[in-house]
């Protein structure tokens, strides 16, 4: 599988009750070509409508989606699957997260969707070990999509760029 454009989500600082901002960054290569910021509802699950809204009008000029994580917006869980029915999708972590937390709310709904997400397994790359899922990709075709974009850090570039963004577009609005 041949890569080009990628973007990359993360939520940003959020109070709760209330909303998260979700920020995409668009990628090719070492590139930043955009940025597309919305909100999603804290504690909600809106996160898996509100990636595919942002990236249904790109999907020509898209090859891959990355996700920080699979869990957005306090227990705003991604549908990994429904991802990958529409393009090859990776999570990237750098810690194993657990659904135990989901549990202590009681949000059995939304337990069952992390495990039923593949999961976070570890994977060693050259500038470090992530932990990632990925859904319409082979491990190998995972792999490489991760280390081709681990640019400035282990973690893929529009990830780590959608971080940053994200946590100062949620500081500026909730601060």
């Amino acid at each position: 599988m041949k890569f080009g454009r990628v973007v990359g989500f993360d939520d940003g600082y959020f109070k709760r009750p209330g909303r998260a901002p979700l920020v995409g960054v668009i990628c090719r290569g070492s590139v930043m070509e955009g940025v597309k910021i919305t909100e999603i509802e804290v504690d909600g699950d809106d996160v898996t409508d509100k990636i595919l809204d942002i990236i249904t009008p790109m999907l020509d000029q898209l090859s891959a989606v990355f996700l920080y994580g699979t869990v957005f917006g306090g227990t705003n869980v991604v549908d990994m699957h429904a991802m990958g029915e529409v393009i090859p999708t990776v999570a990237v972590s750098d810690r194993v997260p657990t659904p135990r937390f989901l549990r202590a709310f009681e949000l059995r709904r939304k337990a069952y969707l992390v495990e039923r997400n593949p999961p976070l397994l570890p994977i060693s790359t050259r500038r470090g070990r992530v932990h990632a899922a990925w859904v319409g990709l082979t491990e190998g075709e995972a792999k490489r999509l991760i280390e081709l974009y681990q640019i400035n850090a282990k973690i893929p570039e529009p990830l780590r760029l959608a971080h940053i963004i994200a946590k100062g577009v949620g500081l500026f609005l909730n601060g």
